[in-house]
């Protein structure tokens, strides 16, 4: 079924890279869209935000995707989509490489099991953990907790 809100305005980019088709709808037209900004399709694909949000750009937003498609020649590819499953264990970064220390890590777990993919063509997945609590993770930034522990045990065997 075709889009049924009326778009604002359009535009294609073609370079040696490849080309983009960018359609613009006045964010009014859907309910929590604030005045003065636009949504995006790119290439028949909406723009949302790291949470599956709707993305509403303003301006300089849309300046933003235009020097991204030009200096890159396209939004990036993203990766092939993560499998998981609901309660599975995983690694989770609880805080930043702090002078050659290793990253501070915990155990959590997949609280739903479907990634989705965000604006910045990264693969995001609900978790919850101690210190994490229930939010949105790269997928990148998880480790499955067995795959972890095996590593581990691989890298320090028991004598």
């Amino acid at each position: 079924m075709s889009e049924k809100r009326k778009k604002t305005a359009s535009f294609c980019l073609k370079s040696e890279a490849g080309g983009s088709k960018a359609e613009l709808f006045d964010a009014e037209q859907w309910e929590d869209g604030p005045r003065g900004a636009v949504r995006v399709r790119l290439n028949g694909r909406w723009l949302d935000g790291p949470d599956g949000s709707s993305l509403y750009l303003d301006a300089r937003g849309v300046a933003d995707i235009i020097i991204k498609l030009l200096m890159e020649g396209g939004l990036p590819t993203p990766p092939e989509k993560p499998a998981y499953i609901k309660g599975q264990s995983v690694v989770l970064p609880v805080g930043p490489r702090d002078g050659g220390m290793p990253m501070l890590t915990e155990q959590g777990h997949v609280m739903n099991p479907e990634p989705f993919l965000g604006y910045d063509s990264r693969w995001y997945v609900l978790v919850h953990g101690a210190q994490n609590s229930f939010c949105l993770m790269p997928c990148e930034s998880i480790v499955d907790y067995s795959a972890a522990r095996r590593a581990v045990e691989e890298a320090c065997p028991k004598n």
